[in-house]
């Protein structure tokens, strides 16, 4: 059961294209606060998401898509981040 949901609008740092993603949140969830590292539908772009809570429950609507995933509490950000050149 999802206790909150939001739209969020970005855009890609390199060509601009819109980008929607929808973020829930579930009160008494997991802790899986984390992002994604996103590639851009229009140019290709991969890029870093900090989305914050809920990761798993979360996905994107349009504009980009979920190339990988981190998990604050796992602790592997730095590594998936490394893995696409993005530190």
């Amino acid at each position: 059961m999802t206790d909150r949901h939001q739209v969020n609008l970005s855009t890609c740092t390199n060509c601009q294209n819109e980008i929607e993603v929808s973020q829930n949140w579930t009160a008494g969830g997991m802790n899986d606060c984390g992002g994604w590292v996103l590639k851009c539908s229009a140019c290709g772009y991969i890029f870093h998401y900090r989305l914050g809570r809920d990761i798993n429950d979360s996905s994107v609507i349009r504009g980009a898509t979920i190339q990988d995933a981190y998990d604050d509490a796992v602790g592997n950000k730095e590594d998936v981040l490394k893995k696409y050149g993005l530190v």
